[in-house]
């Protein structure tokens, strides 16, 4: 069944099988290294490369037996902290104080709100009433209701929380960290699974078999089975106050990245016309 999936994915050629020669490791073999962001922001796809850089299968605190069974994320089911897996997927903060590395990915908030509640709230229909779906999208309307100004108020927070703890703990508990942008990956995806592949050496001393290769493999690879195929709406669904909000926590965050001198964010922050300051007449 994996290489089903993966060649599916993939293309028509074993060569493009990029998770062929994939394994987990034994016991105690890795220390724990954290795949964390926020839900909505591209972990599962950034786990999809990262098992084709590394060959070595990711792990998961959530445990989830459908992309164990039919996705081939083989890491899933084992214990978060049993060593055998690079790179550990989780949302929350759980586990931190016990990282060897954590690699954090940090998508554009707009487009991560859209993505997450797209999930929630998906119709039957694209999953086949298997409930939430990972590339799944909600019913259009679903984005005139409260529940949307609901979630993007939480969620605009959690989303700077998140970030803005990861980041300062893993300082005070020297805990070697690694910002990824989702937008860098979309953009080229080796460059920066070689540059996680760097982080990793330093970090826990591990070395990927095979580097070139795997690397090539990527570059010719087509894995968009967790990316989300875009439908546009045909309007604006945040409000000019909401975009106040998210450009706010954009701002917050960007500062707990200075101060902690990692690379720079891409530009996020989003201008609506009503959001303007006049210009006062002389």
């Amino acid at each position: 069944m994996l290489r089903i999936f993966l060649l599916t994915v993939f293309g028509a050629s074993a060569e493009q099988d990029c998770r062929a020669n994939t394994r987990l490791g034994h016991e105690g073999e890795f220390p724990l290294v954290m795949l964390t962001s926020i839900q909505g922001s591209g972990n599962t796809w950034t786990r999809q490369l990262l098992e084709s850089a590394t060959g070595i299968y990711t792990g998961s605190i959530y445990n989830e037996t459908r992309i164990y069974q039919e996705n081939g994320f083989k890491g899933e089911i084992e214990p978060m902290l049993s060593g055998k897996t690079i790179g550990n997927k989780n949302h929350g903060l759980r586990h931190l104080a016990e990282a060897g590395a954590i690699i954090l990915v940090i998508r554009n908030p707009f487009n991560t709100l859209k993505a997450e509640f797209n999930r929630k709230h998906t119709i039957p229909e694209e999953t086949g009433g298997k409930g939430l779906g990972h590339v799944g999208h909600a019913d259009p309307a679903a984005f005139n209701t409260t529940d949307w100004d609901d979630f993007v108020e939480k969620m605009s927070g959690r989303w700077v929380r998140h970030y803005h703890r990861y980041i300062t703990e893993s300082a005070n508990k020297n805990i070697p960290l690694k910002i990824v942008y989702y937008e860098n990956l979309q953009t080229d995806s080796v460059k920066e699974m070689e540059e996680i592949l760097e982080f990793l050496e330093e970090a826990i001393g591990f070395k990927a078999d095979n580097k070139k290769k795997r690397l090539s493999c990527i570059s010719n690879a087509q894995m968009n089975a967790f990316k989300r195929v875009k439908k546009p709406l045909g309007w604006e669904i945040f409000t000019p106050e909401m975009t106040k909000t998210i450009n706010d926590v954009i701002s917050s965050l960007q500062t707990t990245i200075e101060q902690h001198n990692f690379p720079a964010m891409p530009e996020y922050t989003k201008t609506l016309p009503s959001l303007i300051e006049p210009v006062s007449e002389k």
